[in-house]
């Protein structure tokens, strides 16, 4: 029996957290972190003994990797670390050289029962409970904030807390992305390999650390041996729960910067329909919430819940900021940015019903609830240190490096998604309140993609397109036209690439790469001719970058970190960015001569200045020469799903031109979408074009059942977009099987004339898909993949467009798109669709790309940050 328990090897296991053979000698290895001064050493020997012919119950280590020492300073014990890399020290450590202090508690102004505090001891929280409970609440609910692990250490009668922190910056917790379930498992899993770690001597001790500025006394040693001496948040939490019928208890992982996720909210939402709501008492219930030192985060609890509690209080919800609507338009841009009108936060209140009366409510929530921690105050500082920071650089100052205002913008943008998630869970609040909150605010966001898609772009750095810019090297102008780019072969019949039709007679509708000015009045004249019979020529610009024709050439603004795509601007309407084109080519024509580059892999060129223009420019001097034209510019996403508001812009400019053509004797209209390429965003826009003025004259034939051509290839389900989730929205819909046919006979119209090298739009979903067998790195899997979901969300979106197309063509679409997702669409289900979308066909799990907001915000160009926070 001993000899074979002494050769028995144990199965590795994920675990970490088993102990060691006592009083086992091994050799050490001894590798300095100079930076921290943290020695690590490694031992991997854990032999079995067998002690007077006795079978011994031995804990073997299953740890792959050795166990790892270390120690915070020159002199100090060496001793385990957690996972091999975290010390163990106190919250209320001593940050400023001072004394471990007591929490204190915060309760908001006003009259709403809304309670905050740091992480309190055992102790110190039931005191806080007892303190609230003689106030006469009929109900506590308290909210535990934080998503890093705590352990409570049993010292002097009390439990103290201390969390993991890495041995290079002993001043921030570190952030687990972690929620609610999984960071209960990670605690009690760090508290599991603590204590094996403890018992691995005969002391049963393990190392703490409260001092970690003069490290005067430290490392403290107490006794872990038994989980009774370590306990976890929820053993402390709960069980004061357990034993106080009015208090009620949940975890809430809020990150330690930026806003909360929406499943999170989601919890907080949920112990308000289980309680506040469900009860009949009118009386309120009191909110306490906890984290690391009681600012932040738990601020931002601390106005959710004070934001919650005011909806029962007509006065508060139904108070209108009189005269602070009045002031806001004399005010200057200092003045609104100290208001919080921050560029971001204006557009968000534009989007909202009664915006700025919710903006209003959420300041008030904020003065009343941030008296330690003012998020706007903040938000301001935040970017009056970065613009100092900036200034410091440029002057040559060496100890600001771009590393550091980078860390400082992304401050600005964390506190700025703080006040802009606010302001939407308020404007939750009001929408779901009287409804019991039927609708989750997960949900209830996927259903108002207008503002996923702002919170997804608004944190993108705006850039300076000025001169010195370009000067300096970090912008560049870059030519449209490249080799390679003309792959219809047409700059030899119209000066411009890419220029093609929907391979219907009754339908014209056109794409095209940019054009030049010999090329807009080449594709015009032509259009306009007795051979071709357009009578009226609409352009649509559908670029969301910056554009100048320079001597008879167009070239975008390009990053020099990233010279293969334009700098673009997400979210920017048509004016924004024919203002920002404007100052760009008055800056150009200030020079004589300016460095381009016409081809990427060649050498930039210094070109002779003699005309700059802007696309408005181009399509103005057309107008001059030709009367029956009209321009229009409608911003999409490259390679991107498109927003809904988009789509509603498109179609009202096909919708208006029509009705028009009703009353000239049906007079014929030319359609002329274009890009940058003539590809990506073109081939969208001609189908929703295309679906709609197929609507409007009767499809032709090849659109109904059994008339498309049959299909015999290999993987033809999946090249034709019968994917499982794509079958799954076509039951949906009514008659949902025709209104894929009339998609896909549209697209394939599109791509009849079309050569092998331009993609079908709905042929690449597969064929993107595809290459992630080739992708060699995790990074280039996720852009593949990612990339894969969003043409399939474009896919699922034209598919959606048509439906409504049908749903409303009684009405002749007087109602938008976008509206009619939200009523008839969300109703049915169609976001949970899309927030759920990937390719269950391949993959048993999906990816995180699955969610709209993940999706969203992944695919945009990472260029540096420049220019200025607004």
């Amino acid at each position: 029996m001993g000899t074979g328990a002494s050769s028995y090897t144990p199965p590795p296991t994920p675990l970490r957290s088993l102990r060691n053979v006592r009083g086992q000698e091994s050799p050490e290895l001894d590798l300095i972190f100079e930076s921290t001064n943290v020695t690590r050493t490694e031992n991997n020997v854990g032999p079995v003994i067998i002690r007077n012919c006795m079978e011994e119950y031995q804990h073997i280590s299953d740890f792959k990797e050795p166990f790892v020492y270390g120690r915070l300073a020159e002199r100090m014990q060496k001793h385990l670390l957690v996972q091999g890399e975290y010390f163990l020290v106190r919250d209320h450590c001593l940050i400023d050289g001072d004394s471990p202090k007591s929490v204190q508690l915060h309760q908001a102004k006003n009259w709403l029962p809304v309670y905050w505090c740091g992480q309190p001891t055992a102790n110190e929280l039931s005191a806080i409970v007892n303190d609230v409970e003689k106030e006469g609440y009929p109900e506590i609910l308290v909210y535990n904030m934080r998503e890093e692990p705590v352990l409570f250490v049993n010292i002097a009668d009390d439990f103290i807390p201390y969390t993991i922190k890495n041995g290079y910056n002993l001043r921030t917790c570190i952030v687990t992305g972690k929620v609610n379930k999984e960071a209960e498992l990670f605690e009690s899993n760090i508290r599991r390999e603590v204590i094996a770690l403890a018992t691995m001597n005969d002391e049963n001790q393990f190392y703490f650390y409260n001092d970690t500025e003069t490290f005067s006394g430290e490392p403290h040693v107490y006794p872990v041996q038994f989980e009774d001496n370590l306990l976890v948040s929820e053993e402390v939490y709960s069980r004061l729960a357990f034993s106080n019928p009015k208090l009620r208890y949940r975890r809430l992982c809020f990150p330690l910067e930026g806003a909360p996720p929406d499943i999170e909210v989601d919890h907080f939402i949920s112990i308000a329909q289980d309680s506040y709501l469900a009860s009949k008492d009118t009386a309120q219930p009191a909110m306490l919430f906890t984290g690391q030192r009681g600012t932040g985060r738990v601020n931002v609890g601390a106005v959710m819940g004070y934001l919650l509690l005011a909806q029962k209080d007509a006065d508060t919800t139904k108070r209108r900021p009189s005269s602070a609507a009045s002031r806001h338009n004399r005010m200057t841009e200092a003045d609104l940015q100290e208001q919080g009108y921050f560029r971001a936060i204006t557009k968000l209140v534009s989007l909202l019903d009664n915006g700025n009366t919710i903006k209003h409510q959420v300041d008030m929530a904020i003065d009343n609830c941030c008296t330690t921690h003012n998020l706007r105050t903040e938000i301001m500082a935040a970017k009056l240190k970065l613009e100092e920071m900036q200034e410091d650089h440029a002057s040559g100052f060496a100890f600001q490096s771009e590393n550091d205002i980078l860390a400082q913008y992304r401050k600005c943008v964390n506190y700025l998604n703080r006040y802009f998630f606010i302001i939407c869970f308020n404007a939750y609040l009001c929408d779901q309140f009287d409804n019991h909150f039927m609708v989750g605010f997960t949900k209830w966001m996927n259903r108002h993609p207008e503002l996923n898609h702002l919170r997804c772009t608004m944190f993108l750095p705006i850039y300076n397109t000025s001169y010195s810019r370009l000067d300096s090297g970090q912008h560049c102008l870059v030519s449209d036209n490249y080799v390679g780019l003309d792959l219809m072969g047409s700059q030899m019949d119209v000066r411009v690439a890419n220029f093609r039709k929907i391979n219907l007679k009754e339908i014209p509708v056109y794409g095209m790469a940019q054009p030049a000015a010999d090329g807009l009045s080449k594709v015009v004249n032509h259009l306009l001719n007795l051979k071709v019979k357009h009578t009226h020529v609409v352009l649509i610009n559908l670029r969301n970058d910056l554009m100048v024709e320079i001597d008879d050439g167009t070239y975008s603004v390009r990053d020099a970190s990233k010279m293969d795509e334009p700098v673009v601007f997400p979210g920017f309407s048509k004016s924004e960015l024919e203002d920002r084109e404007e100052a760009l080519k008055r800056t150009i024509r200030k020079y004589k001569t300016f460095q381009i580059y016409n081809e990427l892999g060649d050498p930039p060129i210094e070109r002779d200045i003699n005309k700059a223009y802007t696309i408005l420019d181009l399509a103005e001097n057309q107008r001059l020469q030709t009367l029956d034209m009209s321009y229009y510019r409608i911003p999409l996403l490259c390679d991107e799903s498109p927003m809904e508001k988009d789509i509603d812009n498109l179609l009202e400019v096909v919708c208006n031109h029509c009705k028009q053509e009703r009353l000239k004797n049906n007079t014929s209209t030319a359609f002329v979408f274009f890009c940058r390429t003539g590809k990506s965003r073109s081939t969208f826009a001609m189908a929703v074009a295309g679906l709609t003025l197929c609507h409007m004259k009767g499809f032709p034939k090849g659109s109904q059942k059994g008339e498309q051509e049959r299909i015999s290839c290999p993987n033809a389900q999946y090249t034709k977009g019968e994917f499982i989730i794509v079958q799954k929205l076509v039951r949906m819909l009514p008659n949902g099987q025709q209104v894929k046919r009339e998609v896909d006979f549209i697209l394939d119209e599109i791509f009849n004339t079309m050569t092998p090298m331009m993609f079908h739009m709905r042929e690449i979903i597969f064929v993107t898909y595809n290459r992630l067998k080739k992708c060699e790195t995790e990074h280039a899997k996720e852009q593949i993949l990612c990339q894969s979901i969003l043409y399939l969300e474009r896919y699922v979106y034209l598919i959606l467009f048509n439906a409504y197309l049908h749903c409303d063509a009684h009405t002749h679409w007087k109602r938008p798109f976008s509206r009619w997702m939200k009523e008839v669409g969300g109703r049915a289900g169609v976001y949970e669709v899309l927030d759920n979308l990937g390719f269950y066909d391949f993959e048993e799990t999906l990816t995180d790309f699955r969610k709209m907001s993940v999706r969203w915000k992944y695919p945009i160009p990472n260029v540096r940050w420049q220019g200025e926070f607004i």
